[in-house]
């Protein structure tokens, strides 16, 4: 993607900020930028992360309600400040430069701010039971990494590769928080990769070698213990699995 093919905005139609995501969070953001005057641009999807909910409850005032109508609730209150648009839009990507932000809309219209906000909320993923049941996947094996950060030929990454990956693994309870240690970083990704990567690799490559029966069921039974009570976690019970 080629950004100097395209012309420049001027100041005039720069926003001070794009916020991706229009849910609670999202607008909530908005909402203080608006009342501040700032002029806001909201982009949403439309396919919040409770949107087979009909209900959602232990939110005070609004107990027991439906989270469309709670949504619609919340986008009505922005539209009393002139300088906030909603759109019902996706933003397919994103460039950086001068000192500004260009989103790339589902449209192909690019809009350039000042400030990005990313408030996207999580995704639930599922366990791949499914996946387990036809082969795919076992139950205990590296967890599958993102492509972008596979090394074909790597000889860490063809041990690594050459076995089964699985629903859990002896790298995901021990760096069960790696949010929180890259949330100081300035450079998250590039940490990810140099750092937290290949400690994992080597911890699943030494769990392979020693791999029996009985330790993969040990596994199971903390991830699953880890799981309920996640502030019971003990790295080292986790540790042992590499000893024996």
């Amino acid at each position: 993607m080629a950004a100097a093919q395209h012309s420049r905005p001027c100041d005039e139609e720069i926003r001070d900020a794009i916020v991706i995501g229009g849910g609670p969070a999202g607008l909530s953001a908005a909402l203080v930028l608006g009342r501040c005057l700032r002029r806001v641009l909201i982009c949403d999807a439309g396919h919040p992360r409770n949107e087979p909910a009909r209900i959602f409850n232990g939110f005070l005032s609004r107990d027991g309600s439906n989270p469309a109508e709670f949504l619609q609730i919340c986008r009505d209150q922005l539209r009393r400040y002139d300088t906030i648009e909603f759109r019902k839009v996706k933003v397919m990507d994103v460039e950086r430069g001068d000192c500004r932000f260009t989103a790339i809309l589902e449209t192909g219209e690019r809009v350039a701010s000042r400030m990005l906000l990313l408030a996207t909320g999580l995704v639930d993923e599922l366990p791949q039971i499914f996946n387990v049941l036809k082969g795919d996947m076992g139950m205990v094996g590296p967890r599958p990494e993102v492509p972008e950060f596979v090394e074909p030929g790597n000889r860490l990454w063809d041990l690594v590769l050459s076995v089964r990956p699985g629903i859990t693994d002896v790298a995901t309870l021990l760096y069960r928080n790696e949010e929180q240690l890259l949330a100081s970083s300035a450079q998250p990704e590039l940490d990810y990769h140099h750092t937290i990567l290949p400690a994992k690799l080597a911890l699943n490559i030494e769990y392979m070698r020693s791999r029996s029966l009985r330790r993969d069921i040990r596994l199971l039974l903390l991830t699953a213990w880890y799981s309920l009570r996640p502030g019971r976690f003990h790295g080292h019970q986790v540790e042992t699995l590499l000893r024996g």
